[in-house]
């Protein structure tokens, strides 16, 4: 190659190994032989091309160190004044709850989403075809009318967890995770501890978006005030991705945050101990308490039956 500095700016080549002129002289003589690795560092698709030869010459310059040592009497472990062990404490499914550790925001997520149509049609929906005035008219208390429609849509969000959670054990058996080296456990014990832990996010999504709904007075009107909503379950999940922080009790007692860490906890094969499962239905059903209460407040309203 006449220009391999040339090569590697216009992409011909991703890594060069240049050896001198004067590189078999150095070597018969023990001396340090010179080789120039050329390469672009911003270029992210040659980085590995780059590391994986820049590997292979420091494990060659080791072993050739060690013949000539070897070659002079002397023992190679004189250049190792230090051996460290490493002893990694990690388990296979502990490997297995960072890989798959994106799996408590898939749950929420099909909770929030399992609903959400519903809760725009029960309350927007009816608003814009002026359907909700004869509902209203009827002689019935308003919280009794609003438990229904909360009951609905918590059944249609359990059944979506239902099918999520189905669905990740299924595919969770055709995964090669044993070949990596992990063990992920999906099970029946699994798929309970999830459902439990998201109870109280199935109603406080039910009564939060019914809520937020209640404020539109178009069906495309409520959907984005609702996709603006989808935002909130992302908060945990990016603030445990990119500042990762150790688990300590009271993150239980914070909804959408106690999930996540209690699944990932599961994920890991780690156990979510009783109280913190308290803690984190308390929270839960005490804050989708007073969203409800906030619900049955607008409600109460009679602009909500009003279109126009």
């Amino acid at each position: 190659m006449a220009d391999p500095a040339a090569a590697v700016r216009d992409q011909d080549a991703d890594v060069v190994l240049r050896i001198p002129s004067n590189y078999g002289q150095a070597w018969t003589k023990g001396e340090v032989a010179q080789v120039d690795l050329i390469y672009d560092s911003s270029r992210r698709d040659a980085s590995a091309a780059e590391e994986r030869l820049a590997g292979m010459l420091k494990s060659y310059a080791g072993t050739q160190g060690a013949m000539r040592l070897v070659a002079r009497g002397l023992s190679p472990e004189m250049m190792m004044p230090l051996r460290v062990d490493a002893r990694d404490q990690s388990t296979p499914q502990s490997r297995a709850g960072m890989m798959f550790g994106i799996l408590p925001y898939f749950f929420v997520i099909t909770v929030l989403v399992g609903g959400m149509y519903l809760a725009i049609d029960f309350t927007a929906g009816e608003r814009e075809r002026q359907s909700l005035e004869a509902l209203f008219a009827n002689p019935l208390p308003r919280w009794q009318i609003l438990l229904g429609k909360l009951g609905a849509i918590c059944v249609f969000s359990l059944a979506s967890l239902l099918i999520c959670v189905v669905a990740f054990a299924v595919a969770g058996r055709f995964l090669p995770t044993d070949k990596m080296g992990m063990t992920l456990n999906l099970g029946i014990g699994f798929a309970g501890q999830v459902f439990l832990l998201m109870l109280p996010l199935v109603l406080l999504f039910s009564a939060l978006q019914t809520l937020v709904a209640g404020f539109a007075k178009t069906y495309r009107e409520a959907q984005t005030y609702l996709s603006l909503l989808m935002v909130v379950p992302m908060l945990p999940s990016m603030l445990l991705t990119f500042m990762p922080v150790k688990t300590v009790g009271w993150m239980y007692a914070v909804p959408l945050l106690g999930q996540q860490v209690g699944i990932t906890q599961l994920l890991r094969g780690g156990a979510v101990g009783m109280p913190h499962v308290m803690m984190c239905l308390v929270s839960g059903f005490v804050v989708a308490l007073l969203v409800t209460l906030a619900t049955v407040w607008v409600y109460r309203s009679e602009r909500l039956a009003i279109s126009a």
